[in-house]
């Protein structure tokens, strides 16, 4: 459709498109507006909504859409992109009924969600519900590993293993990735000694614990 193209296309290429359609310029025009449009922006003028215009540019699939449709934008231009689009589709229920129901629906993004709450301050801090991550000297070691983290969420410590193969860097990474504070490294050497270092991952700072007392740094007082 060359409605939604128009912005991108050279100058005079839309017009003669629509020309060799047999499509009068003034019928698309941004002046033009049908009857229903003219109505739906008078219902919400009235109800305070004031910014809503007349787009002849946006356009929908025409297999089932039957009336007016729309796209609702974020007055941030740090945001320019639709946030959601939808329209009138009175004939969609006919596939799965007998009935005539009029119909309207809508769908959102969740990435221009995402940059609307950030632009707009509105996005909470993530905060990962896991609280340590156990990241394996060799994939040999995942059994040792996932019996230090039964103890642990026995203890009610939220704790992650990376069950890959993974190099022991990339499971650094991965787990600072996703905002997780601890990481403890489970090798031969730990499980022989019996003592572990609790790196904290936002300060770099090492504590050593022995496995009986590694739950007790990760419980809230």
């Amino acid at each position: 459709m060359f409605l939604d193209r128009r912005v991108k296309m050279h100058s005079g290429e839309f017009e003669r498109e629509i020309a060799d359609l047999g499509v009068a310029a003034e019928l698309i025009s941004p002046n033009k507006m049908p009857a229903d449009v003219a109505d739906v922006l008078s219902m919400l003028k009235d109800r305070g909504v004031t910014n809503a215009v007349f787009d002849p540019s946006i356009v929908r699939g025409f297999d089932y859409y039957s009336g007016i449709v729309f796209e609702l934008f974020d007055t941030d231009p740090a945001n320019p992109r639709s946030l959601c689009g939808g329209g009138r589709y009175d004939n969609l229920l006919d596939l799965f009924c007998d009935d005539k129901l009029p119909a309207v629906g809508a769908a959102a993004g969740d990435a221009t969600l995402q940059h609307f709450l950030s632009s707009r301050g509105l996005l909470p801090e993530y905060m990962p519900p896991t609280k340590v991550y156990l990241a394996v000297t060799s994939p040999a070691l995942v059994k040792e590993a996932a019996a230090i983290a039964k103890e642990l969420r026995e203890r009610n410590v939220a704790t992650a293993i990376d069950f890959g193969e993974k190099k022991l860097g990339d499971q650094i990474k991965a787990a600072a990735k996703h905002g997780i504070p601890y990481l403890v490294v489970v090798g031969d050497n730990e499980l022989q000694s019996g003592e572990f270092v609790v790196r904290d991952l936002a300060t770099g700072k090492e504590e050593q614990r022995s496995r009986a007392k590694l739950a007790s740094l990760f419980l809230t007082p």
